[in-house]
Parts: C-alpha cells; sequence; structure tokens
C-alpha cells in the first residue's frame, strides 16, 4: 500500500502543475484545491476523459487537463477530484504522470493512479502508449497489491 500512496504523491505534484495551466472549460466546474469539512482536494477540469477496465468493471472519468511540462517534457493528466487529505478518498480521481515523454511511443514505468468507491488504486507496473501528438493514450499493467491486470485509455481532447 505504501506504494500506492507514494504513486499519489508524484501523481498529486505534477498534477499541481497541470490544474496551474489547465483553463476551465465547463462553467460549473471551480479548479483549485478546496475544503469541506476535514475533507480538502484538488479540482481539476477541462476536456480530458479516461476509462479504466479491471475486473470485467469499467469506470469512467471526465472533466479534467493534460499538460506537458518543463525541458523534460513531463507529461500529466489529471481527472476529477483528488483528495489530498488523509483517509478515504470522497471523490473520483484519475492520472497520469509519464517522464520525459517527449514524442508519441511506449513508455515503462509511467505511472497510473486512480481512486472511486473510496479507495486508492495504482498500477506497479505500467506500459503507457501516447499517441495522436500526446492527446491520447492507453495503458495496461499489474494494480499495486494485487495481481489483476488493469487496461484503459484516455483522451485529452
Amino acid at each position: 500500500m505504501s506504494r500506492a500512496l507514494v504513486f499519489f504523491a508524484v501523481a498529486a505534484l505534477s498534477a499541481t502543475a497541470a490544474a496551474s495551466a489547465a483553463p476551465t472549460t465547463a462553467s460549473a466546474c471551480k479548479s483549485g484545491t478546496h475544503t469541506v469539512g476535514s475533507a480538502v482536494y484538488r479540482v481539476y477540469c477541462g476536456p480530458a476523459s479516461a476509462v479504466v477496465k479491471v475486473h470485467g468493471q469499467t469506470q469512467s472519468f471526465r472533466h479534467g487537463s493534460c499538460v506537458r511540462v518543463g525541458v523534460t517534457r513531463v507529461f500529466t493528466m489529471s481527472i476529477g477530484k483528488l483528495t489530498i487529505s488523509k483517509g478515504k478518498p470522497r471523490y473520483k480521481y484519475f492520472g497520469v504522470t509519464v517522464a520525459s515523454a517527449n514524442h508519441d511511443g511506449t513508455y515503462r514505468r509511467a505511472v497510473v493512479t486512480w481512486a472511486f468507491g473510496g479507495e486508492r488504486h495504482a498500477l506497479a507496473s505500467a506500459d503507457l502508449r501516447l499517441t495522436h501528438n500526446q492527446t491520447r493514450g492507453s495503458f495496461s499493467g499489474r494494480a499495486t497489491g494485487s495481481h489483476d491486470t488493469v487496461t484503459g485509455s484516455f483522451r485529452c481532447k
């Protein structure tokens, strides 16, 4: 489980850059950090979407952003509401971070995380393919702490 927390920390740091660079596209979406009671969460807005498939179950995520940041071209995508505070996540979230993503292609060791149903999840080893000038992609890997195979796809626009 500590690997999942490390993945979420890396994703949260990269996603902060995505949130500051992404304009809101939906008037109802208010990007930024918010607090409800003791829960602190970060909201991401934009046209990005993703699908995660595990155990024959499909989970969809919408209204997020994709950004390529810095000289090393870190690709990061954040969708939904990332629960920052301790405890169970209250909201749905999906995130991807790929270091040195300077072209379309397959990347090993991508960070893929998601949360729904009060649980956090991450891929222990992810193969991620970026396509369409880094605006679409797919991924597969093994879920952290289990032998479950996870597949999915995402789209920035």
